[in-house]
């Protein structure tokens, strides 16, 4: 005799199967601004002169403050004429930059970085918002 607990168990199981094979249930993000993220802390860095006297850090110009990030996609999907608005803020949560950077492919499960500068004005959060971006197929 079947356990009715078990015959259960079962046909949930079988009905996640099902689900998941026809893509209604996917692991995927639904868009790309779910998708896409920056991965770990922004690098901030202000140039400064080093012992030898050479401008080291940030954009390179002396006080400067410079910015990277690596642009990454969580599912892994290659993505092309991928256009990323990039927002940076300061201690008073005031906006000090705002551009939308072009990165023309990102590679399946690698990432790209984008680099910029705020000039004297130290940059303390960014945040991105996907304006384009095509899967590649």
């Amino acid at each position: 005799m079947i356990n009715k607990g078990k015959l259960i168990l079962g046909m949930i199981a079988f009905l996640v199967v099902v689900l998941i094979v026809s893509g209604c249930i996917s692991s995927n993000p639904k868009s790309p601004n779910e998708d896409i993220y920056i991965d770990g802390e922004p690098l901030i860095e202000q140039t400064k002169l080093d012992e030898h006297g050479n401008h080291v850090g940030g954009t390179g110009v002396l006080g400067e403050w410079g910015v990277m990030l690596s642009i990454r996609s969580k599912s892994g999907t290659a993505y092309n004429n991928l256009k990323i608005n990039v927002t940076a803020y300061d201690a008073n949560n005031q906006q000090i930059y705002t551009k939308i950077h072009t990165i023309p492919h990102l590679p399946k499960g690698l990432g790209e970085n984008i680099m910029f500068g705020t000039g004297k004005r130290e940059p303390v959060k960014v945040n991105i918002t996907v304006v384009n971006a095509t899967p590649e197929t």
